[in-house]
């Protein structure tokens, strides 16, 4: 990408009129602008930002996640059909789905008891590192290890502090 294209992009996108959206969040990356459409949003309950936020290269081409810039995730041009149209596209719904799906799809995960609280990890690590969402991802094991530390110290914390010595009364 050049220069220009950059400008120009920042240009397009910082006039939150040609959105529709006054209220669009632009910030920069390597890999382009990640705007966040829907700032604090998760009406889902997943704490994935796809969805919510798009990275778009100055060039226009959108993608749900930075990991995800692939011809199987573009989401659309939004110079040629516009932010809105881009986030409620059919290929929007469609890896917002998947991501859905991926907790109950990926046998491991399904099996897993602390499924609702990773979620099945990152779909976009996932897909970058074994080349499909259909993956639990490299940091299953030390997930699962750090949500079981967090609840064994809050476990005895709290029974730490609502016990009394022997022969103290409150």
């Amino acid at each position: 990408m050049t220069t220009k294209q950059y400008e120009y992009f920042f240009d397009f996108a910082g006039d939150g009129r040609r959105f529709h959206e006054p209220a669009v969040d632009i910030t920069c990356g390597l890999s382009g602008f990640l705007l966040e459409v829907s700032p604090g949003v998760a009406p889902d309950g997943i704490w994935c930002p796809v969805g919510c936020k798009l990275v778009v290269t100055p060039a226009g081409r959108a993608f749900p996640c930075a990991l995800m810039q692939t011809e199987e995730f573009f989401l659309g041009n939004v110079f040629e059909a516009g932010l809105e149209t881009v986030m409620r596209s059919a290929a929007m719904r469609k890896t917002c789905g998947l991501l859905t799906e991926r907790i109950r799809k990926i046998a491991d995960c399904a099996a897993c008891s602390w499924r609702n609280f990773c979620q099945a990890g990152c779909m976009g690590d996932a897909l970058e590192d074994a080349g499909t969402v259909w993956d639990k991802g490299r940091f299953c094991a030390y997930r699962k290890m750090l949500y079981e530390k967090a609840f064994c110290k809050l476990a005895c914390g709290r029974k730490a502090e609502t016990q009394l010595p022997v022969g103290d009364t409150p």
